[in-house]
């Protein structure tokens, strides 16, 4: 009987000081209309920049002081470019991160559209939100400012 307390003891104190040392995980509160969103990027392991610019981007966006006035309409795949009115172009476009054709730069994110003769077009994204959006020319360093409309 001696024998198996100090036994028990023994065991006790060992699993004791392990239970101690444990590391809880650390878990985040997502809101479950953000949960894909957030799903996607942790099972990927992807930049969460990456994927909330890939949603912000989407809709019609209307560069600020311009005559004639441009649009770009951005869906899943297709930015559209609009001239006063008329559909200028059709593109494939990506958001990209470091790099894009010819450029690159750590920690910048690229706009890149590719046109139906294969032809790319890159600007860097200066700042993207869900209601406004700069991209740079960049050669020229200008910065083209856009509000998302409504």
């Amino acid at each position: 009987m001696k024998t198996k307390m100090i036994v028990l003891t023994i065991l006790i104190g060992v699993l004791g000081g392990r239970a101690q040392n444990l590391q809880i995980p650390h878990y985040t509160i997502v809101p479950i209309e953000n949960y894909s969103t957030y799903r996607d990027a942790q099972i990927l392991n992807v930049d969460s920049t990456l994927v909330q610019m890939k949603q912000d981007i989407l809709g019609t966006w209307v560069l600020e002081d311009s005559n004639p006035e441009y649009k770009l309409e951005f869906t899943n795949s297709q930015c559209k470019l609009y001239v006063d009115g008329i559909l200028k172009s059709t593109d494939t476009y990506s958001i990209d991160k470091n790099s894009c054709g010819t450029y690159s730069a750590d920690n910048s994110y690229f706009l890149k559209r590719i046109n139906s003769y294969q032809d790319i077009g890159c600007m860097e994204i200066s700042n993207l939100t869900n209601e406004v959006m700069s991209l740079m020319i960049i050669d020229k360093g200008k910065i083209l400012p856009y509000h998302k409309q409504p």
